[in-house]
């Protein structure tokens, strides 16, 4: 009820105008003017926003892609420092050994040029040099066998 009388106040109020001209139509054509313009401006931050947030999963993307590699790099890192603690551990096993060899051993004395020729020691050429002193070794060694078979007496550095 008490809204029916509200509505018939308003439509009394409406005969007090007489001239439509003084309705102040300019403030609300600003307004909707300004809400237009806010609008747009909603619009374009809207955008923005989806281009930042784009962005964004761009870039946490990024970040996983590189702590992957990071973390491969650190186990190849980890991979290879192992490798390199045993290969530097066999070296000083080798070196032990070669420091133990008695000068008077007939091994030392066939062994000695050998080693003179390897210059600067490093794990290639201790590698190397292993491998071609196990192949000489076993050719000595077949070639001694062969000869003891045969019954003659043969120098292994001949």
């Amino acid at each position: 009820m008490e809204q029916l009388n509200q509505q018939l106040a308003d439509l009394a109020r409406l005969d007090e105008f007489d001239q439509f001209d003084m309705i102040d139509v300019e403030n609300t054509q600003r307004e909707i003017k300004e809400l237009i313009a806010e609008i747009t401006q909603l619009s374009a931050s809207s955008e923005q926003l989806k281009t930042l947030r784009a962005k964004h999963q761009q870039v946490k993307n990024s970040i996983e892609t590189t702590q992957k590699q990071r973390d491969q790099t650190l186990q190849q890192q980890t991979s290879i420092g192992e490798l390199l603690t045993r290969r530097r551990t066999e070296l000083d096993i080798q070196k032990n050994d070669a420091n133990s060899l008695d000068e008077r051993d007939p091994a030392w004395q066939r062994l000695q040029p050998e080693i003179d020729e390897l210059g600067e020691l490093d794990l290639a050429s201790i590698d190397k040099a292993k491998t071609n002193l196990g192949n000489k070794f076993i050719a000595e060694i077949s070639h001694s066998g062969n000869s003891k078979t045969s019954g003659k007496k043969t120098s292994c550095c001949s």
